[in-house]
């Protein structure tokens, strides 16, 4: 029987291109370049590819719905209460790890070097030598679990830092010095020189960093988020900022996106802003493997790699 893929992103023609090269069997690729024009097909394809967000207000249309690859790692938008679970859902790993690390560890190279300090000495002509820190010996906390936790914690030792991980199982992984769980959740909030939250969007993750945890850290330390704004109690975390309980954040994901111009957050000068970036890839091509790997085990009746539990949210 032939399968359709109805293909539903921002870069359909890529997208379109780079799948048809695999030359799949058994498969017919539908990508309209007007996405207006997704409801003409949704309810004659068996499987869908592409953004979540963008196709979840299709899915109560997609009769013949089978199984839908997202681009996303983060599907929570498709397991909400209410939301359809009668298909195979599978998201995206090993995919983002790369490109989140280097954001990392792009800004805190830049607060541990000065470099907005030296810019401004550069500016007014100031030749004053200082010295800057360094990162062997210090603390990463990363709150998450996944392909992405692991190459961050990866980089993490190349510089000799300590890696402390953590999650509900406290299940070791690869490239960290010990796993906490809620059991010693203080513990590693409290050690922590850089926290960093890579946490999906579950209940149980919901405001996991709040006043309190805050209050646990050092008022040295640093927080930056790259998993979704509601893991932070943001009205907390402002008020943890003003008043010098950690040192400064760095964020790229808000509970409300875009983040609404009267937020504090935009005149904090201990706080960066991007604007939801972290994971974004120049190029699709791994995205479209995943897809096509998954395609191939689809066709011949084998069990999808990175199937996602809709109870869990992962």
């Amino acid at each position: 029987m032939k399968n359709k893929v109805l293909i539903i992103t921002s870069d359909q023609d890529e997208f379109r291109e780079k799948l048809e090269a695999y030359d799949l069997p058994d498969l017919e690729i539908i990508a309209p370049d007007d996405l207006d024009r997704i409801s003409d097909y949704i309810d004659d394809v068996n499987i869908i590819f592409g953004n979540p967000f963008r196709f979840q207000k299709y899915l109560d249309s997609a009769t013949k719905l089978v199984w839908a690859q997202s681009t996303f790692a983060w599907v929570d938008a498709l397991c909400k209460q209410w939301s359809r679970k009668d298909y195979l859902l599978t998201n995206i790993k090993d995919a983002y790890g790369s490109h989140m690390s280097e954001y990392v560890f792009a800004y805190i190279l830049m607060i541990e070097k000065g470099v907005l300090w030296n810019l401004e000495k550069q500016k007014n002509k100031n030749w004053q030598q200082e010295w800057y820190p360094t990162l062997q010996g210090k603390t990463m906390t990363i709150l998450g679990t996944g392909s992405i936790w692991k190459v961050i914690a990866k980089i993490a030792k190349s510089f000799g830092m300590e890696t402390i991980g953590y999650n509900l199982s406290g299940k070791q992984v690869e490239y960290f010095d010990e796993i906490c769980t809620d059991a010693d959740k203080q513990s590693c909030f409290e050690r922590a020189d850089y926290l960093v939250s890579v946490l999906p969007n579950t209940k149980e993750t919901v405001h996991c960093v709040n006043s309190e945890s805050l209050w646990w850290m050092k008022s040295s330390a640093w927080f930056i988020n790259v998993g979704r704004g509601l893991n932070v109690h943001e009205e907390e975390l402002i008020e943890a900022l003003k008043n010098d309980i950690i040192a400064g954040a760095i964020l790229d994901v808000f509970q409300t996106e875009p983040l609404p111009k009267e937020s504090p957050l935009w005149n904090m000068e201990n706080v960066f802003i991007t604007p939801h970036v972290s994971w974004y890839v120049e190029d699709n091509a791994r995205l479209v493997e995943i897809f096509a790997n998954n395609y191939k085990k689809f066709h011949a009746g084998e069990q999808l790699d990175y199937l996602i539990d809709f109870e869990r949210g992962f």
